[in-house]
């Protein structure tokens, strides 16, 4: 199948903005952007974090993945997969959460990630535990957000994980462009939604990108 040029500006430009997040991670927070590449879905987490002042649950078992599961109840996920399916640590205690849920309906969309990259298990989930507010826009996002970890993650430790959801859009999850954080005193986490980039913006990104390099060459 031959690829439309378009296609691989799509991708590089998708590749060029997940630079950002992942220079960074250095300071010490959990970052997750989540953009369309081509005809899929990429999601990045990358960083560390300080979970001091957070309440560990340990022996958790949750599947990774991204979007509203509301079968039961509504729960938001950004969850990357475990490795193996292994054992994971929620954490409790974040103080302060988006006014609003980075999506636009609680439709049931969550679906898992096609490929992986990385050590998973990282993120973050929500939860209707005690019947709180999960409508878009209400004062408050969420009664129970959490910080997942791999079990035995110790703080500090860098994260760099990259997944794949194949033939998806950000409309898939009904996910809403914009920056979104959830933090403690000690350390936040930051979820970043990105559109695809308009054909102008990937021609003048590309046009910089070589007027950089002509620059440096002697």
């Amino acid at each position: 199948m031959k690829l439309h040029p378009f296609g691989r500006l799509r991708t590089l430009a998708v590749s060029v903005l997940a630079l950002g997040p992942l220079a960074g991670g250095a300071d010490g927070a959990l970052t997750i952007t989540i953009g369309e590449s081509g005809p899929n879905v990429v999601a990045t987490y990358s960083g560390s974090l300080d979970l001091t002042g957070l309440t560990a649950e340990p022996n958790q078992h949750t599947t990774g993945g991204l979007g509203m599961n509301s079968f039961f109840r509504p729960e938001l996920y950004v969850l990357s997969r475990a490795d193996g399916g292994g054992d994971q640590t929620r954490y409790t205690g974040i103080q302060t959460s988006p006014v609003q849920l980075a999506v636009s309906s609680l439709l049931s969309t969550v679906r898992e990630a096609s490929a992986i990259s990385g050590a998973g298990g990282f993120g973050i989930r929500i939860g209707n535990y005690g019947g709180g507010s999960l409508v878009p826009g209400a004062p408050t996002a969420a009664e129970e957000p959490a910080v997942y970890t791999p079990s035995g993650y110790t703080s500090g430790t860098p994260i760099s994980v990259s997944e794949t959801y194949e033939d998806a859009s950000l409309s898939t999850f009904n996910f809403m462009q914009g920056v979104y954080e959830w933090s403690w005193p000690a350390d936040k986490v930051t979820l970043n939604i990105i559109p695809e980039p308009s054909t102008a913006s990937l021609l003048a990104l590309v046009a910089g990108g070589v007027a950089f390099s002509r620059r440096r060459r002697p």
